[in-house]
């Protein structure tokens, strides 16, 4: 048995998501408040008692269908599987949940050193991705929430440096869909898309400035200077 930690911030529907996630695994630990992913995941790895543990992000909520294993996994390689979108209602690596080796998240080298992406430098692209999905990820709780998601995402992706056919088609819908009024605050993660586009055209050759998505204080800022609100 590996543990589970449910890794959360502040996201309104956590309690809920927590609930859920210990019916499906009860020995499920809450860790909340650490300021930084990063930090939050070395977090999780210092209490971790086991040589690989499992990550749930507070704003998912594990699928009824979803059972947690904890055989036939190679330590030292990071696991993911799928989310479902509670925005497009696509699956996609966005809120995935992430089975960790506690010793690859506490020697990883510094967030954003190589990646922009936690997971990514966590594992060094050492992962393996499957296709089920083991969430939803019901990101969209307030329409900031909901815009920083969905710019920190276009970021991630639009940084890569290759883009496979799956990822231009998602950066297209995000920029694309969503109108005001819509349900799900889908024109906020438009709006959300659209700003990461225009900051990454800018800021791209940046990798200091890219990491403005992990500091929350500057996207509250950020968002509120657009005043959405007040349209």
């Amino acid at each position: 048995m590996f543990d589970v930690f449910f890794q959360c911030f502040g996201e309104p529907n956590a309690d809920e998501n927590f609930e859920q996630l210990k019916r499906k695994a009860p020995h499920a630990q809450r860790v909340e408040g650490i300021v930084g992913i990063h930090n939050a995941h070395r977090h999780c790895a210092r209490l971790a008692t086991t040589e690989m543990f499992y990550l749930v992000d507070g704003d998912c909520y594990i699928k009824d269908d979803f059972t947690f294993t904890y055989d036939h996994y190679i330590c030292g390689r990071t696991y993911l599987w799928l989310a479902e979108d509670a925005v497009y209602k696509i699956k996609s690596y966005h809120g995935s949940l992430k089975l960790f080796s506690k010793k690859q998240v506490l020697h990883a080298e510094d967030w954003g050193n190589k990646y922009i992406d936690s997971t990514l430098t966590i594992s060094d692209n050492n992962l393996e991705v499957f296709g089920m999905a083991a969430c939803e990820h019901r990101y969209n709780t307030t329409p900031f929430n909901t815009w920083r998601s969905i710019f920190r995402e276009y970021i991630k992706q639009v940084s890569k440096e290759k883009h496979n056919a799956r990822t231009q088609i998602m950066l297209k819908m995000f920029l694309e869909k969503g109108k005001p009024g819509d349900s799900g605050y889908r024109w906020y993660a438009k709006k959300g898309a659209e700003a990461a586009d225009s900051y990454f055209k800018k800021h791209g050759n940046n990798r200091k400035k890219l990491m403005v998505i992990n500091d929350y204080e500057a996207m509250q800022e950020m968002f509120n200077n657009f005043n959405y609100l007040e349209h």
